[in-house]
């Protein structure tokens, strides 16, 4: 997974589950079914990782 071209994991070249049989791996479609927003250009942790902002509910 931290070689220059990795075939498996997040940054893994592998996509499909045809491929992923052919190397001997677990194919896994979905590893996050969930979006987190970050605001990085906040000075604090609590607002770089708002939830409340996320949502709508703080100014």
């Amino acid at each position: 997974m931290l070689a220059a071209h990795p075939q498996f994991g997040l940054r893994g070249s592998i996509t499909t589950q045809e491929t992923c049989d052919a190397a001997g791996g677990t194919f896994h479609p979905v590893i996050f079914n969930w979006m987190v927003h970050v605001y990085p250009f906040e000075k604090d942790q609590a607002n770089i990782w708002s939830v409340e902002r996320q949502h709508g509910d703080a100014d």
